[in-house]
């Protein structure tokens, strides 16, 4: 029995055929006179899958992981400002300077007090490497997850009789955003590859995560 294999890719996705091909001679066929060629055609799709197992992120994908890191600091810049300034939370406070937004599935656009100073489009992610993108994505995963962790210990801040709890939750707060400042410096070094140089507009709260790296 002979065993082959190629892939076709088409749309996105990576189809593979595999195809097992069996001679069938004159002595298995009984009294037929023929030399037949039998095939069974398996067609497995999946998720842009490669021959080596591995998967290929699409420049949208990562583009919705940059959106939502953007969104995750637009969200907490008030509470990290407040909490590591000892100063209480107001709701007259004036709105964002910067504010990012997916305003469609292939455009992040950033504003800066209304006006539009940059976009971010899924041709440009596309200038990027795969383990760059891949990597973003890994960042925004771990961004997210540091996010719902401050969401949950956040309200716990100061509600204790107890100084030392307050001051562990003070500690476990700090190192949260020491570790979102750092996934944020890190995809904005790769935005730095493809020209999108973020980091000076939200400045104020890249200065404040990284300092809390000595709280």
């Amino acid at each position: 029995m002979t065993v082959s294999l190629w892939r076709h890719q088409s749309g996105g996705v990576n189809t593979h055929f595999y195809v097992f091909l069996a001679k069938a001679d004159r002595r298995s066929l009984g009294c037929l006179r023929l030399n037949a060629q039998a095939a069974l055609v398996l067609i497995l799709k999946s998720p842009n899958p490669n021959l080596e197992g591995t998967y290929s992120m699409d420049p949208i994908t990562v583009l919705t992981a940059i959106g939502t890191v953007l969104k995750i600091v637009d969200g907490i810049e008030k509470q990290v400002d407040h909490f590591f300034a000892k100063r209480p939370e107001s709701s007259t406070e004036e709105p964002h300077k910067v504010l990012a937004t997916q305003e469609s599935s292939g455009t992040i656009v950033v504003k800066e007090k209304g006006h539009v100073i940059d976009t971010i489009t899924a041709q440009d992610i596309e200038n990027l490497d795969e383990n760059s993108r891949k990597l973003i994505k890994a960042l925004e995963e771990s961004m997210q997850q540091n996010f719902n962790l401050w969401t949950k210990v956040y309200p716990q801040r100061d509600v204790s009789p107890d100084p030392l709890r307050n001051a562990q939750v003070e500690t476990q707060l700090a190192g949260i955003a020491k570790k979102m400042g750092d996934d944020l410096d890190k995809i904005f070094r790769y935005l730095d590859q493809i020209g999108k140089h973020l980091e000076d507009h939200y400045g104020h709260i890249r200065a404040i995560l990284r300092e809390t790296g000595g709280t």
